[in-house]
């Protein structure tokens, strides 16, 4: 048997009242004594802070991070400074609508002068500015209304007053000849004021007509400015990336 090994055998019985049978025993190896009784502990693995990896310098103590690629800057947009000025068609719409001013204006001092020329008016040619050839064209219209107003006066005056009170009853120059030819006198003027009125009254037409077209006209440019505003807005935005 080894040295290292205790002796083995049977141990008599140790009770005196109850004798038993012999108890075997065994004996066990005896470890080997080491060198020093001083137990080695490592650094790292005693330490119960660390996980058993010790500490490494970064970066190896840190997950490394994926580098993402930098986004472009996008350029910054002056909403205040968009130029609309070149769009097509805008350039259109206002093209279509200056020509429509245009005609309006046009038909305008085409009815104008036709209604001066008419009423054989140059006063009323001078007040609308419609030139001195018109001027002339009023008051040489052998059948305006001021002309033929004045004819009708003169007929009244010579055949249905005149002629009557003085050819019939020789009453030229009685008080009833003068009466009557100052009221001949009252209803043309009678006449001459219906008749400017009226032309008033279509002229007035005139002007509210070519109102109604500038107003249309302006509204037409207003609309065609907003859209063209979106699209150039739209325009800086796409190029923007937004």
């Amino acid at each position: 048997m080894s040295s290292y090994y205790y002796s083995s055998g049977y141990t008599k019985p140790t009770s005196t009242t109850r004798p038993g049978p012999y108890q075997p025993y065994y004996s066990y190896p005896k470890p080997p004594s080491f060198p020093s009784s001083t137990i080695y502990r490592d650094p790292v693995v005693s330490d119960p802070t660390d996980p058993g990896l010790g500490t490494l310098e970064a970066p190896y103590n840190q997950p490394t991070q994926p580098q993402q690629p930098q986004q472009p800057q996008r350029p910054a947009i002056d909403f205040s400074n968009i130029d609309y000025s070149n769009d097509p068609i805008l350039a259109r719409v206002k093209a279509l609508a200056e020509e429509s001013m245009g005609q309006a204006n046009a038909d305008a001092r085409a009815n104008r002068t036709r209604l001066a020329i008419g009423l054989g008016d140059p006063e009323l040619v001078d007040k609308l500015g419609l030139g001195s050839d018109v001027r002339k064209q009023a008051a040489e219209n052998t059948f305006g209304t001021f002309q033929e107003l004045s004819r009708q006066l003169d007929r009244r005056n010579v055949f249905d007053i005149t002629g009557n009170l003085s050819d019939k009853h020789n009453l030229f120059y009685s008080t009833e000849r003068g009466r009557q030819l100052g009221l001949s006198g009252e209803q043309y003027l009678r006449d001459k004021s219906q008749a400017t009125n009226a032309v008033q009254g279509q002229l007035a037409t005139i002007s509210q007509q070519l109102i109604a077209a500038k107003m249309a006209a302006q509204a037409q440019i207003i609309q065609a400015e907003q859209d063209a505003y979106s699209r150039a807005l739209q325009q800086a935005l796409y190029a923007a990336g937004m």
